[in-house]
């Protein structure tokens, strides 16, 4: 049998602790809003549409890595930037000594539409690339509500998707398979673990499966800064090989920082990176190997 990868189905929730943590764990509200930014041009008009493109030219670089050739999904949405403007603001308007349009203020992008179809377009770009396609299942637990968590997820499924289409592996959109899943925050990670196993078992499309969950441990506060930790544990799976672990990463991550709100948000970037390379780094070695 071939090496079959399957799809990694990033089913909901590496969760990426998007953004705003409180005293439990509070996210910042995803999409951004008010992006400072501008642009110039030979009128007014172009200057706006500059500014629009730069914006999202910018955003993008946040999710996914620059890519020149214009069949990519990223050049794909460049070329498509007006659709993910919700408002433009303009504070100031101006010309520069050339005589162009300057104009400055800030723009509202359509963030989640944009993550959305970023991922849709990964997805079809690889769909040719036999046996790359890898389900992914990873989940948050902590204090957090329903939405924030799922604004963690969609966060580390970035960075897991930027990592995994490096080395030409597909990730697919888990709900169809498993749903919600807030019906598996009640189980204790076994219990999830074999409850991923059956819905791969009953879909044997699901020929390699990520994992894992991302547990929010604690945040400690003195004089000096913050100080927050999670622990951490992945496995990569032969689905079709009775279950075979690929890769099992285990770890804590401990961030310190001056800023509440950064400390969360960067600590869990710092464990979805560093998780997501031992993992892809690990499928590499196992289909060589086939």
């Amino acid at each position: 049998m071939k090496n079959l990868f399957g799809k990694i189905f990033l089913v909901t929730v590496l969760v990426i602790f998007a953004q705003i943590f409180s005293s439990t764990v509070t996210f910042a509200a995803d999409p951004p809003r008010g992006i400072p930014s501008g642009g110039k041009g030979l009128t007014e008009a172009a200057a706006i549409e500059d500014m629009k493109l730069s914006t999202v030219k910018r955003v993008l670089a946040q999710i996914t890595e620059r890519n020149d050739d214009e069949n990519s999904p990223y050049q794909q949405l460049v070329k498509r930037y007006a659709e993910f403007v919700a408002k433009v603001h303009i504070d100031k308007r101006s010309r520069n000594a050339a005589g162009a349009f300057i104009v400055t203020g800030k723009v509202e992008i359509k963030y989640d539409a944009m993550q959305s179809e970023l991922t849709k377009l990964v997805k079809d770009a690889y769909a040719n690339v036999e046996n790359r396609e890898v389900y992914l299942f990873v989940r948050f637990v902590s204090q957090a509500t329903e939405e924030q968590t799922r604004r963690v997820e969609n966060a580390i499924l970035q960075r897991y998707m930027t990592r995994l289409r490096e080395n030409k592996f597909v990730i697919a959109n888990a709900d169809e398979v498993i749903g919600d899943l807030d019906k598996t925050r009640s189980m204790t990670f076994d219990q999830f673990m074999d409850f991923v196993k059956q819905k791969a078992a009953e879909n044997p499309e699901i020929c390699t499966a990520i994992v894992g969950e991302i547990l929010m441990a604690k945040e400690d506060e003195d004089a000096d800064g913050f100080t927050a930790s999670c622990d951490l544990v992945i496995r990569a799976l032969d689905c079709l090989n009775n279950f075979q672990v690929i890769d099992n990463y285990t770890g804590n991550e401990v961030l310190r920082m001056k800023d509440s709100e950064l400390v969360n948000r960067l600590l869990f970037e710092k464990a979805a990176v560093s998780s997501a390379k031992s993992i892809a780094d690990a499928l590499v070695k196992y289909w060589m190997s086939k």
